[in-house]
């Protein structure tokens, strides 16, 4: 889900290994905004421009999100030409995809993935729990400080926190 939407977004290629890597790459990354508007599910005489919002919006809420509310729509009102230069091939081409499942799944299934790279990341990483700390006060706003025991516990750490930052909505 959110890698539809990251590479629905302008990207460039900036390295790969070999020409056949990089055609692998581009073929894929080509597929992400027929796939992205396959599964939001266009609706009929829904404008171009908010099914982009919607849809991006549809995957972010697939996601724990420390961003404000409204990045669905700014993601798209930084260069709204380009999506609407966009809409008609995708949905062409999403036409051919087949019905992905439904999204109360996704939400599921994308939280729970979300969690588990965050606890991955915490314990892979020098600074795992700093840096997701640092992230969410950057994206939501909050002024989350860890103490010593947190750093070095991270997974207790996120179980302490995630309640206080769901209630409050700086996660979602």
């Amino acid at each position: 889900m959110s890698v539809w939407a990251r590479f629905a977004q302008p990207s460039r290629l900036v390295w790969a290994a070999d020409d056949a890597a990089g055609h692998r790459a581009i073929d894929a990354i080509a597929r992400a905004a027929s796939t992205l508007l396959s599964a939001a599910g266009p609706r009929p005489g829904e404008e171009p421009l908010a099914l982009w919002r919607r849809a991006f919006a549809l995957t972010y809420s697939a996601e724990l999100r420390a961003e404000r509310t409204g990045r669905a729509s700014s993601v798209v009102d930084l260069e709204p030409e380009r999506y609407q230069r966009f809409t008609a091939p995708a949905l062409a081409a999403a036409a051919r995809m087949r019905p992905h499942s439904s999204w109360a799944w996704r939400r599921i299934e994308g939280k729970t993935l979300s969690v588990v790279r965050l606890a991955k990341a915490s314990l892979t990483f020098a600074g795992g729990a700093d840096y997701i700390a640092w992230k969410i006060n950057r994206h939501a706003g909050t002024d989350i400080e860890l103490k010593p025991w947190q750093r070095r516990h991270p997974l207790l750490a996120g179980l302490s926190l995630l309640p206080r930052l769901l209630r409050s909505g700086a996660v979602r």
